[in-house]
């Protein structure tokens, strides 16, 4: 092989420099083709080389590109997602033991992992923790990436634990579904969903979710009442309006004690009933509007003291629902009748704005009935105003009836129909507001037409 040798001659101007420079350039080339140890013909195979997975994905696994081999694909970045279910400050009375026993649960778990262990969260399976007896309730946790439809199931340090990690793939977006289902039927009972965009600058992402009613599904009602004494001769139930595809309960109408009224197949929901315990001739002594919340696969079947019904007290721990007549006495003695009710209408009765105001002697405007509440000054007391029929004229609360301080008459009222269809109505005649509202004290209509 021959070696050439380049002599560059420094000229006087500029422009020789210029004219030999290119044929310098090309010498160069010729010298740096002879003196390669492998010539263009030769194969020359780089090292391997190694994507390794990102710290926070023990799960992901190694990429390698082959000798000759293409480029692999970029590599995928996870981030640490931590999760955590919210223990409900208030719960229908039939799920919240179930749920506190499942916190209780959660707890204990926590309390095994001694020094904060973490979650392992690239376990493919982990112990079958025994569930304590009768316990038919879980955590569970699921994300679900807009882009692709991957899930990626959250990993619990316990069946019974209520915090839980998931490794998230980088570039992104997850929407995370947490609650608590049956574990005998898979029925989801609470859930609430989190949904974020993740990137790498996100690291390790936190989110607490609270327990929601599902409102897919549905569940039943099975609520039992108690009356005794004289003063109720039997006791109806109904809804408060006509929910879309909810059935009637039953029985709608019975005069034994104890008594249960069910139904079943109810779309998972929230939903009043109206409890009225009537006296021999049909009136109300005593009513009761109840908001009963039904959830997906379960039966509500027990009351709760929270809802501050007088009629509900614990016996033995267990809330009951127990009418009897003290309870209607100290009731209907802040219920005041406007208009004759149907169910007396013919018997002698007459609505006059000087009688008492009871069912038997009702009054004959809605003024009056406020003069009696004002005059009343029971500050302490929740006002219920029966309307019977058309009552006519215009009708003003004026601001001298207060909710508040020494001088207060009442706690709230609630102006409603005595049967709640369209023949309880209030009639201003064309002139004027029906009905004005001056005071500070909380109102409450319902079931009537105006």
């Amino acid at each position: 092989m021959k070696k050439m040798f380049v002599k560059i001659t420094k000229q006087v101007t500029g422009g020789g420099l210029r004219a030999i420079l290119p044929l310098c350039l090309c010498a160069l080339f010729s010298i740096l083709l002879t003196s390669c140890p492998n010539s263009a013909d030769d194969s020359y195979t780089p090292p391997a080389q190694t994507q390794q997975a990102s710290p926070s994905s023990p799960s992901a696994p190694a990429t390698t590109v082959p000798a000759g081999g293409t480029e692999a694909a970029p590599e995928v970045q996870y981030i640490t997602f931590k999760g955590c279910v919210q223990e409900a400050g208030a719960l229908p009375a039939s799920y919240a033991k179930p749920i506190d026993d499942l916190f209780a649960l959660a707890a204990a778990a926590a309390a095994q992992l001694e020094g904060g262990d973490q979650i392992d969260v690239a376990r493919a399976a982990r112990p079958d923790v025994t569930v304590a007896e009768g316990m038919d309730l879980k955590f569970f946790a699921t994300a679900t990436a807009r882009e692709d439809g991957t899930v990626v199931e959250g990993v619990f340090a316990a069946i019974e634990s209520s915090d839980f990690e998931m490794s998230l793939a980088v570039g992104k977006t997850w929407d995370i579904v947490c609650g608590v289902k049956k574990i005998s039927t898979g029925d989801v009972v609470f859930q609430d969903t989190y949904s974020k965009q993740v990137t790498a600058q996100d690291s390790i992402l936190k989110h607490d979710f609270e327990l929601l009613p599902v409102q897919e599904g549905s569940g039943s009602v099975s609520l039992t009442i108690n009356f005794d004494g004289d003063a109720v001769d039997k006791v109806e139930a109904r809804w408060e309006k006509d929910y879309a595809n909810v059935p009637a309960l039953s029985p709608a109408v019975t005069d034994s004690s104890p008594a249960t009224f069910s139904a079943s197949s109810v779309p998972c929901g929230s939903y009043n009933i109206i409890l009225s315990f009537k006296d021999s001739s049909g009136i109300s002594v005593y009513e009761s509007v109840q908001s009963v919340t039904v959830l997906n696969g379960m039966t509500t079947d027990t009351w709760t003291v929270e809802s501050g019904e007088s009629a509900i007290v614990l016996v033995d721990g267990v809330p009951k629902f127990s009418v009897d007549d003290s309870l209607v006495k100290d009731k209907t003695s802040n219920w005041i009748y406007v208009g004759v009710p149907a169910d007396l209408k013919g018997q002698g009765v007459t609505a006059s704005n000087s009688n008492k105001g009871g069912a038997y002697s009702p009054l004959e405007t809605l003024g009056a009935a406020f003069k009696k509440i004002q005059s009343a000054g029971k500050g302490d007391k929740d006002f219920q105003i029966f309307v019977s029929g058309e009552i006519n004229g215009n009708s003003t609360i004026i601001g001298d009836i207060t909710s508040s301080g020494a001088n207060a008459n009442a706690k709230s009222i609630t102006i409603q129909g005595l049967v709640g269809n369209a023949s309880d109505c209030l009639n201003g005649n064309g002139s004027g507001s029906v009905l004005t509202i001056n005071s500070t004290v909380p109102v409450i209509i319902r079931n009537i037409k105006i």
